[in-house]
């Protein structure tokens, strides 16, 4: 009874990722049955195996007593002696640059050249590479990206000892050791690792390779910093007079430091930039766009590059930089050449591909993605939210598992702002960027709110009606928020030109939203209240402080609402006052003296830290799954003891205290006591 075979994939779909766009790669229209290998086989026997090597061909290259250099010769002059091993030689070459059809368990499957070379010639630790398939995809997406004249290579974000830096520095060996004058580099997130890349996993697969597949070089056959495929100086004597030269690439490979610059006025053909999530020291994202003008001659693609890595934590670890990069990728957002932001694409596989494979190299992914979810499962039992976030980062199940935040803090429900985190890796549309800016350009006229895609604000809550905004009263000539008791904003003034890592302190500002009990009632579960919640956040450095100022006036004239400042600046306050909007600030009432304080807002002490933090734990732990703001719950994970870097943090935590103090936490929860004539319920005089 003749085999039956499964039909071979037209195409292969890559990122189908909540998170990415898929991208659809066509394959080669498969050769006739009888010449894919392994045809006439039982399924079960249809498995990649690499070829065996014609034994006068093996002993030849095992032979120590021969040069490199002679053993192409040997067979040149012996031609006929040595006749198979020559056709065997041209079919892998053939293999290696046009790649092979395998039947695997009974399906037509294109291995790409590059993938053939790397299970059959590439030396790995503890052998040559088993077939996988994950590993498969991987070179058919570098072939996909070599033949695509619009782009500079791609980013690959994977799970832990996937095998992608043994992959990336195969792959630039096999390009550049068959092109002439061509230039393959490495860059890594340290020096020393760069060094431990080009000798771990290029020198060594190289040391192993057939001679058939190594051009001659120059120097030792342990290069310590670059690989030379020049053909070695030859001494001139009287013997020697008129030899022809040794024919040669002159091709390198080599590795340069992590400094953004390391590249800069080389020309490129092959770039492997290695734990590119991890670098903590180099700016990565900069560093590409150094990389990019060397693997380009004008506006010509010349080479192409590849970046590996896990994610290291993010912002602290090199993963906010890495996740830009990606970010700039998107295959279907271009501009007019036609090429993404960075130039690059992004190629995800889930770890539950690769993790735990059948006997033919195909992923088991419902037996891998359960495993991985057990692990997840009880490290949340445990509440070891680090083994969580570290389990989830090394092996990501989606792109946006990649870049799990991991915190330094224990002082909130870490699930909580995770999950919500989680909601948001990869675009927000929960709130929506822009700025407070005066109607028409008019000074104290109205403010109005625009949507910007550069904007400095973040708001999830505009006023349906305009007239609801920008409500004030004029009581005993000043001017008073008229919604104060729907709202409060907070204000943490930037203080020093820099923080901790040299980067520049942020302007922090926050309104929250006060409950509305006319909405939110005593019977409707929490987890579905409209209100009590932060509506709007702020986090930017301005040129002035004058300009943040004018800022926070305009978000409090907005939200028609008073502002509880970080006085230990007290820029805001002289702002305000200096405006005309003194009405506009919220004093607190000094409990052991029955006054109000002589100053708006804190000054963040010792007891007022303890207040804001004690403030958050409550929110999170109640109202943290329906906080949308990422930048505030990005601060919230990060935060530890010190609350210096964390300005916008500090703005909410304004908010928060300055609500509780104020006795109004709750608006309508007494109607009777709505009475907007009198000026105490506006504004509070200070007394001294």
């Amino acid at each position: 009874m003749p085999i039956k075979y499964k039909k071979a994939d037209k195409s292969i779909i890559f990122n189908e990722d909540p998170d990415l766009k898929e991208i659809e790669v066509m394959l080669p229209k498969p050769p006739p049955e009888e010449e894919i290998v392994g045809y006439g086989l039982p399924h079960k026997e249809q498995k990649f195996k690499r070829p065996f090597v014609p034994r006068k061909l093996f002993d030849l290259d095992k032979d120590k007593k021969v040069s490199m250099f002679d053993k192409a010769t040997i067979l040149k002059d012996d031609h006929e002696y040595y006749k198979e091993e020559i056709e065997f030689i041209n079919k892998e070459w053939d293999r290696r640059i046009n790649g092979v059809w395998y039947y695997i368990n009974g399906k037509p499957t294109y291995i790409p050249g590059g993938y053939y070379f790397y299970l059959t010639a590439w030396y790995l630790e503890r052998g040559y590479p088993d077939y996988r398939e994950r590993d498969r995809k991987f070179f058919i997406f570098s072939e996909f990206v070599e033949n695509d004249s619009s782009c500079f290579g791609f980013i690959y974000p994977k799970h832990r000892r996937e095998g992608a830096t043994t992959k990336a520095a195969c792959w630039n060996y096999e390009y550049i050791s068959r092109r002439r004058r061509v230039r393959g580099g490495i860059q890594s997130m340290t020096d020393s690792h760069a060094e431990l890349v080009f000798q771990k996993h290029v020198v060594s697969g190289w040391r192993k390779l057939p001679f058939w597949y190594r051009p001659v070089f120059e120097g030792s056959t342990n290069p310590k910093s670059e690989l030379s495929l020049n053909a070695p100086a030859l001494r001139i004597t009287r013997s020697n007079m008129g030899t022809d030269e040794m024919e040669d690439l002159q091709s390198t490979l080599d590795f340069m430091s992590s400094t953004e610059g390391a590249y800069d006025g080389s020309r490129l053909e092959r770039y492997h930039g290695d734990e590119v999530g991890k670098t903590k020291s180099v700016n990565v994202y900069k560093r590409h766009l150094v990389v990019r003008q060397c693997l380009s001659e004008l506006d010509k693609i010349i080479g192409k590059a590849i970046y590996t890595s896990t994610a290291g934590e993010m912002t602290k670890g090199g993963g906010e930089q890495f996740k830009k990069l990606i970010e700039a990728s998107d295959y279907y957002d271009r501009d007019a050449n036609g090429r993404t932001t960075s130039g690059l694409y992004v190629l995800f596989i889930p770890a539950d591909e690769g993790f735990i494979v059948d006997e033919f190299g195909n992923s088991k992914k419902d037996e891998s993605r359960q495993y991985l979810l057990n692990e997840r499962k009880k490290a949340l039992e445990d509440e070891d939210f680090d083994k969580l976030n570290e389990s989830t980062r090394q092996f990501p199940l989606r792109l946006r598992d990649c870049f799990r935040n991991a915190s330094d803090s224990d002082n909130f429900n870490m699930k909580v702002i995770q999950d919500q985190l989680d909601k948001f890796q990869f675009g927000n549309n929960e709130v929506t960027t822009g700025d407070f800016i005066w109607e028409n350009g008019i000074k104290d006229s109205r403010v109005i709110f625009e949507p910007r895609e550069n904007g400095k604000f973040k708001v999830s809550y505009l006023f349906e009606n305009p007239q609801e905004s920008n409500r004030s009263l004029n009581i005993e000539g000043v001017k008073v928020p008229a919604n104060d008791k729907k709202f409060i904003a907070g204000g943490d003034t930037f203080k020093f030109t820099t923080v901790k890592g040299g980067k520049k302190s942020d302007g922090g500002g926050a309104v929250f939203m006060k409950r509305d009990h006319s909405i939110d009632k005593d019977e409707d579960p929490i987890e579905e209240w409209k209100t009590h919640r932060f509506v709007c956040t702020y986090l930017h450095r301005p040129k002035t402080k004058d300009e943040y100022c004018e800022d926070m006036l305009l978000m409090s004239i907005y939200y028609g609402c008073k502002m509880c400042p970080e006085i230990n600046v007290p820029a805001i306050m002289d702002h305000f006052n200096r405006r005309g909007y003194q009405g506009y600030l919220h004093y607190v009432l000094d409990k052991k003296t029955g006054r109000y304080k002589k100053n708006p807002g804190y000054n963040t002490g010792t007891s007022e830290r303890e207040s804001i933090f004690r403030s958050y734990q409550a929110f999170i732990e109640k109202h943290g799954h329906r906080c949308v703001h990422d930048d505030l719950l990005t601060q919230l994970l990060e935060i530890g003891e010190d609350m210096g870097d964390y300005d916008l943090f500090v703005a909410g935590g304004m908010c928060l205290i300055g609500m509780e103090d104020e006795n109004s936490f709750y608006y309508g929860e007494n109607e009777n006591e709505q009475d907007g004539d009198h000026i105490d319920n506006f504004f509070r005089t200070r007394t001294y």
